[in-house]
């Protein structure tokens, strides 16, 4: 399986659009050769780079920007793509208690100013028993042992304020 966006090459930056100095809605996604067997998708969007004063105020390791799951295999049609805010799949809840996608928000007074944003979708062979709102972790516990691919594409982003 391959994850792949129009807007962004794996290791490229990410456009402002799809950040919280742009319009925030994610960046449109495009998926190959998902396994037949395959009844749903998640994607979870993660941000490994938060600085330690953010880890230590929130008690997180790593930044959830979106948590979304149950998007039914055949969402992204023979295209194999499917656009930024579609709206498909149950949300999760992402870092900010937020339900739906969060962009990139690197916070500027912290190093490093660049962040990488890790974007995962997992094909999978059954749909979650996960409720709305649920959070990344227990959509992961959920998945285990029905993951039948998974893929990953990484963007990075710095703010591009003035300071």
């Amino acid at each position: 399986m391959e994850l792949t966006s129009l807007a962004f090459s794996n290791g490229e930056m990410i456009p402002k659009r799809f950040t919280c100095e742009g319009e925030n809605i994610s960046p449109p996604l495009e998926i190959a050769d998902i396994p037949e067997k395959a009844e749903t998708l998640a994607i979870l969007v993660t941000d490994p780079d938060i600085p330690d004063e953010v880890q230590d105020s929130m008690g997180i390791d790593v930044f959830d920007h979106w948590v979304v799951f149950n998007i039914p295999a055949d969402a992204f049609g023979d295209s194999g793509r499917m656009d930024a805010g579609a709206g498909r799949g149950t949300p999760g809840v992402n870092s900010s208690s937020d339900q739906g996608y969060t962009g990139p928000c690197p916070p500027a007074e912290y190093e490093p100013t660049e962040h990488r944003y890790v974007f995962r979708v997992y094909a999978l062979d059954n749909a979650l028993d996960c409720s709305v709102g649920a959070k990344k972790e227990v959509v992961q516990e959920s998945m285990s042992g029905h993951v039948l691919a998974e893929a990953k594409l990484v963007g990075r982003y710095e703010k591009q304020h003035v300071a």
